[in-house]
């Protein structure tokens, strides 16, 4: 964790569907058996934080889960 490769992942998603006008949508939410088994997992919110720095918006949330979108650029 927190090494740079999930960043790295998500620049090229986020190229990749800039350059085919692709709006990408997500649920900002670690499964809730794996935090059971690690608890230093990121939680909704950090995770809403990550996803936010690559461009996606909030477009709804709940006490568990945060809906984040991302359009074209």
């Amino acid at each position: 964790y927190r090494k740079g490769f999930a960043s790295e992942m998500m620049s090229h998603l986020a190229q990749a569907a800039d350059s085919h006008g692709i709006t990408l949508e997500l649920i900002a939410a670690p499964p809730p058996h794996m935090r059971r088994q690690d608890p230093t997992l990121p939680d909704k919110d950090e995770l809403a934080q990550f996803y936010a720095k690559h461009g996606f918006v909030t477009t709804k949330s709940n006490y568990a889960q945060v809906y984040m979108q991302r359009g074209p650029r």
